[in-house]
């Protein structure tokens, strides 16, 4: 059985977001000439949403429309990345408890492990590389590929077959968020939830999670629902 594994960054791999606000503010600044500094973030939750998705957000409650925002939003992508890539070595970035046992598992399996994520493909790319996980991942979706989560899913799955040259029989979703859970749903595939974010396993189950984790330490639990 062919499976395919597209694991969240952010959250549920590791933690350490402060220079990716930076990055957004280095990438609005020098393309949008904003700061976003008349936005009230205490109201802003951006758990689970892509890179594009939080800058379209915050430019319109900065007062941008649409057909200002959309013609440079790869742009402003592009300065995201280059930033966080030449400023990562500041950044406090860890591996969650058991994700490396787990990764290390799952490729001595031979089961194809990919990224969903709503970072920048570099971004995401330089935060594994910081906590030596980077070498896992071939390919997936990322927050430079489209803005909706759920298109990242069906991205990646197509991305895998032509490296893989094959058809998949079961793909998981692995995330923290509820809109991790709601993005595998729409794309007509396997949930897991892992309540190492913000949010409980009340929450995940509650968004309709196949299967949810405290955390990804339970490695035979996790790899017996993946080869089952």
């Amino acid at each position: 059985m062919n499976t395919l594994l597209l694991f969240d960054n952010d959250g549920t791999l590791i933690q350490g977001f402060s220079l990716h606000k930076k990055a957004y503010v280095a990438g609005l600044l020098k393309v949008y000439d904003f700061n976003g500094a008349t936005i009230d973030r205490s109201k802003l939750n951006f758990h689970g949403m892509t890179d594009q998705q939080i800058l379209s957000q915050l430019l319109e409650m900065g007062g941008f429309t649409k057909d200002k925002i959309d013609p440079l939003l790869p742009q402003c992508l592009k300065v995201m990345g280059e930033y966080y890539e030449q400023n990562v070595a500041s950044e406090k970035i860890v591996a969650l408890r058991g994700v490396p046992e787990l990764l290390a598992e799952l490729n001595e399996l031979g089961i194809s492990i990919g990224l969903v994520t709503g970072n920048v493909e570099k971004i995401a790319y330089c935060k594994l590389r910081q906590v030596g996980l980077d070498h896992y991942f071939k390919s997936g979706g990322f927050g430079t590929d489209a803005i909706i989560r759920s298109d990242l899913v069906k991205i990646a799955i197509e991305r895998f077959e032509k490296i893989k040259k094959c058809k998949f029989d079961r793909v998981f979703v692995i995330g923290d968020t509820p809109k991790d859970i709601q993005a595998g749903q729409e794309a007509g595939v396997k949930t897991i939830g892992v309540a190492t974010g913000i949010y409980t396993i009340k929450n995940l189950m509650d968004a309709g999670a196949d299967y949810v984790f405290a955390d990804l330490t339970d490695k035979g639990r996790f790899t017996m629902i993946v080869t089952q």
